[in-house]
């Protein structure tokens, strides 16, 4: 999807989609997530660790919001996880580097806005991009009561994380982030050694759900 989106991106602006991003979002709206490390911030970034299988499934961790940055997945020629090569380019389908605050505030600043501006999606676009398209088994992770709207996941068995209209993604390394219209609330996690076999880790799954639960209630 990042190829994709990408290509769009250029074809309708001109501009790569790190230039797009850095220019339109994340320096207007201060995000501590980059497509692309900057030299400046590589002293915060930590590598990601092999997988582990979690003690237990609904163990909360602790961590800092002012904590190091965590990046993306890994695999390839080139690991996208620790290798300079990729973190310096920020490949739009696989390796963006930031904090879980950074996430949190990429989408509150796209569906409530922050730091009273207004968010810089309309609306209508929330409206349709957190529109569930299917639903069902997935062929590629072979698991049940998978869900998906444009682009982003909606919350299901496996993604529990928020209401009706809420969207997300969780991350390779099992990272998650995700927004939820109806409460306001953003949510995201990052991890430097993720739960086996991959996605979200189910402590970030079942946190994002006590906090929407709380919020809704």
């Amino acid at each position: 999807m990042g190829n994709l989106g990408d290509e769009l991106v250029f074809r309708v602006t001109g501009r790569t989609l790190h230039e797009f991003y850095e220019q339109e979002i994340r320096a207007p709206h201060g995000v501590d997530f980059f497509l692309g490390l900057p030299a400046e911030q590589e002293h915060r970034r930590v590598d990601v660790l092999p997988m582990i299988r979690p003690v237990s499934d609904t163990t909360t961790a602790t961590f800092s919001a002012l904590g190091p940055v965590v990046f993306g997945s890994m695999g390839g020629e080139v690991d996208l996880a620790n290798s300079r090569r990729s973190w310096e380019y920020g490949h739009p389908a696989g390796s963006g580097t930031g904090t879980a605050r950074g996430l949190a505030r990429l989408f509150a600043a796209a569906v409530t806005g922050v730091d009273g501006a207004e968010p810089f999606l309309g609306a209508d676009a929330v409206a349709e991009i957190g529109q569930q398209q299917i639903r069902g088994y997935d062929e590629v992770l072979h698991q049940h009561d998978r869900a998906h709207a444009i682009v982003f996941q909606k919350p299901s068995q496996q993604l529990a994380f928020g209401g009706p209209r809420s969207f997300g993604h969780d991350g390779a390394a099992g990272a998650l982030a995700c927004v939820d219209p109806d409460t306001g609330l953003a949510f995201a996690w990052t991890i430097a050694r993720g739960p086996w076999p991959g996605g979200a880790d189910p402590r970030a799954v079942a946190l994002a759900r006590e906090l929407g639960i709380r919020l809704s209630s």
